[in-house]
């Protein structure tokens, strides 16, 4: 994380919005994490590693994970049927840019602070959950979301590129 993500200016903010998951994970960070960086830099990498080793993420058993991974939040996450975010703590949204996020913000935005949310699987009974769920994205676009001055559910970090493109040190 120090040597691909934040650098040690914001280590402990990530170290500690990851460990909130794992020790208390009934309890939302009520914030989600953009991270914006060169492609290559190793984004992927760390998170994909969180996911599949540390929560533990099989593709086959999607509805026993408590992480989750997507390309296409509009449908995966906030679709009519949308079920994968029941039941998860990790929500990771790869490669988010500005004008596919543009209009799910205020979805987002409510995403991140509420307390519940309804699953609607397809030809079944809706039903309410509650929502564990804490949104991390990555992005390769400089201008991935529209956040208003003072806006408390985001944070961004910039990544380093001072592992971009290094085959060795991955």
């Amino acid at each position: 994380l120090r040597a691909v993500i934040t650098g040690d200016e914001h280590l402990g903010f990530v170290l500690a919005w990851l460990a909130q998951q794992i020790q208390d994970p009934a309890e939302k960070t009520h914030v989600a994490i953009v991270l914006q960086g060169k492609q290559g830099v190793g984004k992927d990498i760390v998170f994909d590693f969180y996911l599949k080793k540390v929560l533990g993420f099989d593709r086959h058993n999607v509805k026993n994970c408590v992480g989750y991974q997507t390309a296409d939040p509009t449908e995966d996450i906030f679709g009519k049927h949308a079920v994968a975010p029941a039941n998860k703590v990790f929500l990771l949204v790869d490669e988010i840019k500005g004008d596919a996020m543009r209009p799910l913000m205020d979805k987002i935005k409510n995403f991140i602070t509420c307390d519940h949310f309804n699953v609607n699987p397809k030809g079944q009974t809706m039903y309410s959950v509650s929502n564990l769920s804490n949104v991390l994205c990555t992005t390769n676009h400089l201008n991935p979301i529209d956040l208003e001055p003072g806006e408390r559910r985001f944070v961004v970090f910039k990544c380093k590129s001072t592992k971009k493109d290094d085959t060795a040190y991955f």
